[in-house]
């Protein structure tokens, strides 16, 4: 499934758990302008996803900013939903 949206900020993260563990991703923070479920709250469409931390060199390259416009896709299905993808949209339409 994919949806535009617009990016508000991302950023990696590289930490160990409690558990000793390393856990690396991106975490992506976005809002769905077609999402009208929540209008009465104040920051409420702010929807924020993490994806792999492989992704992290190309999404660099894409020259990312603040409100951009973005396609993200998504594989799975209610809790089971992935962000697998993250591009820039061409902003002259």
């Amino acid at each position: 499934m994919d949806v535009v949206a617009i990016l508000v900020n991302l950023f990696f993260f590289d930490f160990l758990n409690e558990k000793g563990d390393r856990v690396k991703g991106v975490s992506v923070r976005f809002i769905d302008p077609n999402d009208h479920g929540r209008d009465n709250q104040i920051g409420a469409s702010i929807q924020k996803m993490t994806m792999s931390a492989d992704q992290w060199e190309e999404l660099k390259a894409q020259n990312l900013q603040t409100f951009s416009k973005v396609k993200l896709t998504f594989e799975g299905f209610g809790r089971s939903m992935r962000l697998v993808k993250l591009e820039k949209v061409d902003s002259n339409d």
